[in-house]
């Protein structure tokens, strides 16, 4: 396209008419050429508009999907919390001092290794919920207390053992909205077929506290004797 506008421009400044005219008269069949394509162009666009919007549009779906393009990730969740191996260790090695120190007052067997008390469902980030629970169980020796007194029991000594800081999670209380909280809150002690099963959760963000003031107020609505401890303002 370059070489044919310099040649065109040669004949123009050396006025070469009759040059130019032969030159001109060469290059019309593909003037006309394109003349007529462009407009064909525009004639099938003007005709078939609606088509080539359908088309244009599953293009714009399509290509991208083809080129496989990267879709954003996730947002990072509670699961990608580093403590989590942490505090179940942790409470772990709390639990079976505990339990092997006071199994009697428990009414349950001692432990002999951590292993027993580990659940069949592992600890791990309850995914309704999006907090972390830490999972345990003990078998029971003999006939067992109630729930209540198991729960109560066991909140004392987990309470005794953030305050002498052999329990290692810093303060025995978390404060959250003005609110205080205890550092290990028992969600669960459930009984069933010989086994105590223990659900606890660490109250480290705001999202824990929340679901602990959700179910003391529901602990409250049915008159427990587990919600008591929610009444106690030192606890």
């Amino acid at each position: 396209m370059r070489k044919i506008i310099e040649k065109l421009m040669n004949y123009i400044e050396a006025e070469d008419v009759k040059g130019l005219v032969r030159f001109c008269l060469i290059l019309s069949p593909f003037v006309v050429g394109v003349l007529w394509a462009v407009g064909a162009l525009i004639k099938y666009i003007t005709f078939h508009q609606q088509a080539l919007i359908i088309v244009g549009v599953a293009a714009c779906m399509i290509i991208p999907a083809l080129m496989g393009k990267k879709t954003a990730p996730p947002p990072p969740t509670v699961a990608a919390n580093d403590n989590l191996l942490f505090f179940d260790r942790l409470l772990l090695k709390g639990l079976f001092t505990i339990f092997t120190n006071y199994s009697r007052q428990f009414q349950v067997i001692a432990p002999l290794r951590f292993s027993d008390l580990q659940d069949t469902l592992p600890s791990g980030i309850d995914q309704g919920r999006n907090i972390a629970i830490y999972r345990f169980k003990v078998v029971a020796d003999g006939e067992p207390l109630s729930q209540a007194d198991f729960h109560e029991i066991l909140t004392v000594h987990l309470e005794e053992r953030l305050a002498s800081g052999e329990l290692a999670l810093g303060k025995p209380t978390a404060e959250f909205g003005g609110k205080i909280y205890p550092k290990v809150y028992i969600d669960e002690c459930l009984y069933a077929g010989g086994v105590w099963r223990i659900t606890l959760m660490v109250c480290d963000n705001e999202k824990v506290a929340h679901y602990i003031d959700h179910k003391a107020q529901t602990l409250l609505m049915r008159n427990s004797r587990i919600s008591n401890q929610y009444e106690d303002n030192d606890f």
